[in-house]
C-alpha cells in the first residue's frame, strides 16, 4: 500500500493506494476536524466513506469500492441479457 501525506492548516490529508480485485485505486484520507475520525474518498468513482481510525476508514472505502464495482458488473450483465 503506497502512502503520501500532506498537512494543511485544517486537516491531514493522506493518499493511499489500495488493491481490489487485482487493480490499484488511489484513495484520499482526510481527518475530520469537526467530528473526529476520518473521511475517505476514491476520486475515480466518486465514492466516499468514513471511519473512526485510519484502518477502519481504509476497510470502509474498500467495501464501498467493491460494492460500486459489483453494481457496475450487475448493470453490464443486465444489459447483455436484454
Amino acid at each position: 500500500m503506497g502512502i503520501s501525506a500532506l498537512t494543511t492548516d485544517e486537516c491531514i490529508v493522506r493518499k493511499y493506494s489500495i488493491t481490489i480485485y487485482g487493480k490499484q485505486y488511489e484513495v484520499i484520507l482526510h481527518s475530520d476536524t469537526d467530528e473526529g475520525g476520518f473521511w475517505i474518498e476514491c476520486p475515480e468513482f466518486n465514492v466516499a466513506s468514513q471511519g473512526e481510525t485510519i484502518k477502519e476508514s481504509l476497510d470502509m472505502i474498500t467495501e464501498a469500492i467493491e460494492g460500486y464495482l459489483e453494481v457496475i458488473e450487475e448493470i453490464k450483465q443486465e444489459k447483455k441479457s436484454e
